[in-house]
């Protein structure tokens, strides 16, 4: 679409340079995207807690889960989950109460992650 633009704009300018595409700027103020990583061992205020409040025998499985939680794929989730909010039927097409609430794909793996 750009060189069929390209082409008439220099046929009707007369001109013979072609339209290239220029970086304006670089963003410096946004985070670089999260890699994999244990949300439980990057969060010292959560490994606090979990050292004061925690059980020991329970620290192996809280790793594992941080490690879960922090992967790409989680975030994935995470990120079409909040795209994708519940969505509330309250009647059927007959009009009949129904209170059916539906859920994005995304929702139920992040809750059947949370809760397995």
């Amino acid at each position: 679409m750009l060189q069929a633009i390209d082409a008439i704009l220099r046929h009707w300018r007369g001109a013979t340079h072609s339209i290239t595409r220029v970086s304006t700027h670089e963003v410096t103020n946004q985070p670089p995207a999260l890699p994999d990583y244990n949300i439980l061992l990057t969060d010292p205020a959560l490994r606090e807690g979990i050292a004061r409040w925690g059980r020991e025998q329970d620290q192996e499985e809280l790793e594992a889960l941080g490690t879960l939680a922090g992967d790409v794929e989680s975030q994935i989730w995470g990120d079409q989950a909040d795209r994708n909010p519940p969505v509330l039927h309250t009647h059927s097409p007959q009009g009949d109460r129904i209170d059916e609430v539906d859920f994005h794909p995304a929702w139920h793996r992040l809750l059947n992650t949370a809760v397995s």
